[in-house]
């Protein structure tokens, strides 16, 4: 486990890394304030390893790219989390990154921040499976676009919405078979989506919508509206 409260940190911050032989499987980074001025990793292997299963938590600070488990040779990265309440992101957050093999069943969840880049939850650079990833937003500001999977076969990948009295927006979404928005205590209204995207029209032929809410939530009168979503 690696936590960093304060400082400025000029390499690259690794919860496990492994260059030759062997994998980074269930390591934590936890950060909390400071500046990084390179990449976060949970875990990173170079060779045939996996990074599965890592997890990173971040409350603060200022941060460059944000990567759950990054398998860079022929092993996968499964199962990793990344959490994202606070500080501000000049980077792409991957759950999991994968040169060969799959990465799915990530997990990002992305509060009240500004993400400078992207959003995968799990990214594929060759034929592996990136399937059942779930990207949650709660007043997320990200003006790059926020993946579910990136293979082009991708099932079960989710981005959930949560209510949040700003809303969250983002460039666009992509990789995304099911949307989800979650209506619980934070305030919404008819006036401001629960997410708004920076493009003019989109496409949602194929993709489940569903609408959750809960017993916290404002109960609407007759004649009031919850905006779920609206281009530009």
């Amino acid at each position: 486990t690696v936590t960093i409260h304060d400082g400025k940190m000029k390499k690259a911050v690794y919860g496990g890394y492994a260059m030759a032989t062997g994998s980074t499987n269930k390591n934590h980074v936890n950060i909390h304030g400071g500046e990084v001025e390179q990449a976060i990793y949970g875990g990173r292997t170079e060779a045939a390893g996996s990074a599965n299963d890592n997890e990173v938590t971040i409350t603060g600070g200022t941060l460059k790219k944000i990567h759950g488990g990054t398998a860079q040779g022929n092993g996968s990265a499964n199962g990793n989390t990344v959490t994202v309440t606070g500080g501000t992101v000049n980077g792409d957050i991957v759950g999991g990154d994968a040169n060969a093999k799959d990465a799915s069943d990530n997990t990002v969840f992305l509060g009240a921040i500004a993400v400078d880049g992207g959003v995968f939850g799990g990214r594929s650079h060759g034929a592996g499976k990136t399937n059942d990833n779930t990207i949650h937003l709660q007043g997320t500001q990200v003006n790059g676009t926020v993946t579910g999977g990136n293979a082009a076969n991708a099932t079960g990948n989710t981005l959930v919405v949560h209510s949040h009295a700003g809303g969250s927006s983002i460039g666009d979404f992509s990789g995304i078979q099911n949307l989800r928005f979650y209506i619980e205590t934070d305030a919404v209204s008819a006036a401001t989506p629960m997410l708004r995207l920076g493009i003019n029209a989109k496409d949602l032929t194929g993709i489940g919508i569903g609408v959750g809410v809960s017993g916290g939530a404002k109960v609407l009168d007759v004649g009031e509206s919850i905006r779920l979503m609206q281009t530009q």
